[in-house]
């Protein structure tokens, strides 16, 4: 849980939040810089940038300020932009992630989303929607009592981040869980906040929100931290770092330059790709995207697997865990008879292996 790109959006978040105010232009550089990044990383946290500038346009804290405060956000911003450009010039994965960012969420979008009511019924989303409006209630009564402007756009930039969380988690659809991440830190925070400001104890309130927040991690992760500790887990990880291993030294052995349709079980195809600088021959990269979901969903996934294999120069690297049915990996596949026609027809079995549940095949075109 604490290792998906979600739990880093939400410190990131979190961090910016608590930076964005004083009239220091470095603390707005840093929120920028923190708000690029989490952009970066995943795009759904772009929407906490727009309520940093304008909460930086709208609160004036002098001559200049909100002009000062604004550019330094944004040239942060630019900053953060700027280091995950490098990062994915440097590691080659530039092309992959404009394909991820373009043809693989427009699919994904369509595959598997699940009931409105259910995702709004999520915990988080409603402790996300509770926020909102504590926040929003507390700055309006601030206000009539003559509170200073910042005070009121603090609560509001809190109150704001919980909903932007929330509605990124409704907008993404797919209802797991490890998506709640930012909803729930942000609103713990902006209730923290909202419960803080009326009765004056920043102090005690600040300590609250830790507490809270703390506990909300702790909670998560506890069963988490419980397994990394142990014996088996700590064989399984080995087992599978092998077993990437092996796949790698295989895609290395193939020419240079040649594309790679991986078919995966979410077990290390990825990793492996990764690791051998080898480029996706198609958007499609786990398997059960040709099984599951809506029928013009499976149709474009389809379609987009058999372009790659019909142009006959690019390898298919499959994996098999049994996940998220037991008919899956190599049986599934299977049943995929035009994509089984094209590989019995034009390829070659080059490399296989097994360790343990993880069996790999790797083929080259004839």
């Amino acid at each position: 849980y604490l290792m998906q790109r979600d739990m880093i959006i939400a410190v990131c978040a979190a961090a910016a939040l608590a930076l964005a105010h004083g009239a220091q232009a470095w603390r707005w550089a840093v929120a920028g810089l923190l708000i690029g990044l989490a952009v970066g990383v995943k795009p759904t946290a772009a929407p906490f940038a727009l309520v940093l500038l304008a909460m930086a346009a709208w609160v004036d804290l002098g001559e200049g300020r909100r002009f000062t405060r604004t550019l330094w956000l944004a040239l942060g911003g630019a900053a953060g932009g700027l280091v995950w450009f490098a990062y994915l010039v440097a590691t080659g994965s530039l092309a992959a992630w404009w394909s991820i960012m373009s043809d693989y969420n427009a699919a994904y979008m369509k595959i598997a989303r699940q009931p409105l009511m259910t995702l709004l019924a999520e915990p988080a989303v409603l402790l996300a929607a509770v926020a909102t409006v504590l926040c929003g209630g507390v700055a309006w009564l601030r206000a009539k009592a003559g509170a200073a402007r910042e005070e009121i756009a603090g609560l509001i930039a809190a109150g704001a981040f919980a909903a932007c969380a929330g509605l990124a988690y409704v907008l993404q659809g797919k209802g797991w869980s490890y998506q709640t991440a930012p909803a729930g830190v942000l609103a713990l925070i902006a209730i923290g906040a909202a419960v803080a400001t009326p009765l004056a104890l920043p102090r005690r309130g600040v300590a609250v929100v830790c507490a809270l927040v703390g506990a909300y991690v702790g909670v998560l992760s506890l069963g988490g931290i419980r397994q990394q500790m142990s014996e088996p887990f700590h064989a399984y990880q080995a087992e599978r770092q092998a077993f990437v291993a092996d796949m790698t030294e295989a895609l290395e052995a193939l020419p240079a330059g040649m594309k790679v349709q991986p078919l995966d079980t979410t077990d290390g195809a990825l990793h492996a790709m990764l690791e051998a600088r080898r480029a996706e021959a198609s958007p499609v990269i786990y398997d059960f995207w040709l099984f599951t979901g809506t029928d013009a969903g499976m149709a474009k996934s389809r379609a987009a697997v058999l372009k790659a294999v019909q142009t006959g120069n690019a390898a298919v690297l499959m994996t098999d865990l049994g996940w998220p049915e037991m008919a899956s990996g190599f049986a599934r596949m299977r049943e995929f008879k035009e994509f089984q026609d094209i590989l019995d027809q034009r390829y070659t079995l080059v490399s296989e292996g097994r360790r343990g549940r993880h069996g790999y095949r790797l083929f080259a075109p004839s």
